[in-house]
């Protein structure tokens, strides 16, 4: 069995003045620290970390000092890749980052591999069985496991109001698994997205958009992805254990902000280690965002549920 790629984009620095810079620094570190928990002591697995020129001693020494390896760093700054994302009319600065992301992914990972491409914004809870045992074999199906937004669309997998042919419903950006052999053209991607940028910004989705998110155009780059791998079987993974944005007890793996401030729903080794990098780091602020959630972790899952509730309108939160 082949060692499982892992990629990661890492595209800030935590040596900034910005406080968002250290936090997604350590959502970042708790990724790592969820992996290594929970996937690296019952599969083989290999870094990639796309990252800049500025930050990349940064992200290396982070990998040196979580001892996760083996590591390659790539350097995302191709020029082509850069200039088609700014063409991109209807994004945001951080879709310009997942375009360039996406093409950079079916260019420079191994082709013959499981590849696990995610965010710096997934957690790991529990064991992932389903991709570790997707990975013991290669039956030489051509399927993607994806997590799917359940959140936003009020319990409904999303489809593309424009779009006619096949795609995968419902699938997060963040976190998906590519088979062996499956690659995509970097003129199949180009065209998506062009075909993407035709459309009305704001009514792409079916079911729409709840009304709070109306008016944000983003997320071009999922859209591509559930277009382009549509062609291949694909299906969404139990949406009990891989969840977005709002934990529960049974899940596996969250994609979310801020995984902290939910102590009581976190394992305690996961969080003492974590909290044990925090102080090393000195990221003092997670450290008295922890403590404070540590008293009132009730409070904030009760105000994250009814924040969910007033933006998707979906009464299943509360």
């Amino acid at each position: 069995m082949s060692a499982l790629v892992i990629r990661y984009c890492v595209m800030f620095d935590d040596r900034t003045e910005d406080i968002q810079d250290k936090v997604r620094m350590a959502e970042f570190i708790f990724s790592l620290v969820s992996v290594k928990h929970y996937l690296l002591p019952f599969i083989e697995c290999e870094f990639y970390i796309y990252c800049s020129r500025l930050n990349q001693d940064r992200v290396s020494f982070v990998m040196s000092y979580l001892d996760i390896k083996p590591v390659q760093f790539l350097v995302m700054d191709d020029e082509q890749d850069i200039e088609f994302a700014g063409s991109i009319r209807y994004c945001t600065s951080v879709d310009r980052i997942c375009i360039r992301r996406m093409l950079f992914d079916f260019r420079s990972l191994p082709q013959d591999r499981f590849r696990l491409l995610i965010g710096t914004d997934i957690y790991f809870f529990k064991i992932p069985d389903e991709i570790i045992y997707r990975n013991y074999g290669n039956d030489g199906k051509y399927d993607v496991p994806y997590l799917a937004d359940t959140t936003t669309f009020r319990g409904e997998l999303y489809r593309l109001r424009f779009w006619h042919g096949s795609l995968l419903p419902g699938l997060l950006g963040d976190f998906y698994l590519l088979p062996p052999r499956l690659q995509i053209d970097r003129s199949a991607i180009i065209s998506a997205l062009r075909i993407i940028d035709s459309w009305s910004p704001l009514k792409r989705y079916l079911p729409e958009l709840p009304k709070a998110l109306r008016n944000n155009a983003h997320s071009c780059e999922q859209q591509a992805t559930s277009i382009v791998l549509g062609q291949w079987q694909g299906y969404a993974l139990p949406p009990d254990r891989y969840m977005h944005y709002l934990p529960k007890p049974t899940m596996a793996v969250l994609h979310g902000k801020r995984p902290w401030v939910m102590p009581q729903k976190i394992p305690d080794a996961l969080l003492k280690d974590f909290e044990s990098i925090c102080k090393d780091f000195q990221y003092t602020h997670i450290i008295d965002q922890i403590d404070f959630a540590k008293r009132h972790e009730q409070k904030l899952h009760r105000k994250l549920k009814h924040f969910l509730w007033q933006t998707t309108g979906y009464r299943g939160f509360i």
